[in-house]
């Protein structure tokens, strides 16, 4: 297993270094196969002190005028394409303070520290990050996917095998359920 970047990731399937990926869709490759193996929906993370982590859901227009923080652009459009996409279907120019942050967990140690709110796969709620708490979009978009890919040229039976029980396995991850009076919505009951 390698963590690396989208654009790394397609480099070394082409390059056969690799023979599957994980991949946020959007992305568009001849060479590549993809099944989805997990939808999730985009949500904002935000520090628990944010003005708008009361409520139950997050109006993106109000969220894109406070400090945002955007992950990496890579050449393979995925995550990052479809964070734009919202913000200009929305007509809004986000208030990035800080962009180019390419792994997750690192967003999620900036919205804690309060440098600015993000919007995030919902998969990252589970996390649990203390000081961040997640909200629902008001204006939620269609879900995102999360792929394996692979070479079309590659017959491997055991990445046949692999890709088939991944893509089988399928993992749908909801937004984070309605924050009540115990608490935010990234706290689970004891």
């Amino acid at each position: 297993l390698y963590e690396r970047s989208a654009d790394d990731l397609v480099r070394q399937l082409h390059e056969h270094r690799i023979q599957a990926a994980f991949l946020f869709a959007p992305y568009r490759d001849e060479a590549l196969h993809s099944r989805c193996v997990s939808t999730q929906r985009l949500v904002a993370a935000l520090p628990e002190r944010h003005p708008l982590a009361s409520g139950a859901a997050v109006d993106v227009r109000a969220l894109a005028q406070g400090p945002m923080i955007l992950p990496t652009q890579h050449e393979t459009p995925g995550l990052f394409s479809r964070i734009r996409l919202l913000f200009d279907e929305l007509g809004v120019q986000p208030n990035v303070v800080q962009r180019e942050v390419w792994m997750m967990q690192t967003i999620i140690a900036l919205v804690a520290a309060e440098m600015g709110a993000a919007i995030v796969p919902s998969s990252v709620a589970l996390l649990q990050r203390e000081g961040v708490v997640y909200r629902r979009l008001e204006q939620e978009p269609a879900p995102v996917e999360m792929t394996i890919a692979w070479r079309r040229d590659d017959r491997s039976a055991a990445l046949a095998a692999f890709a088939r029980t991944a893509a089988e396995q399928r993992l749908d991850i909801p937004a984070p359920a309605t924050p009540s009076a115990a608490g935010p919505a990234s706290e689970t009951p004891a």
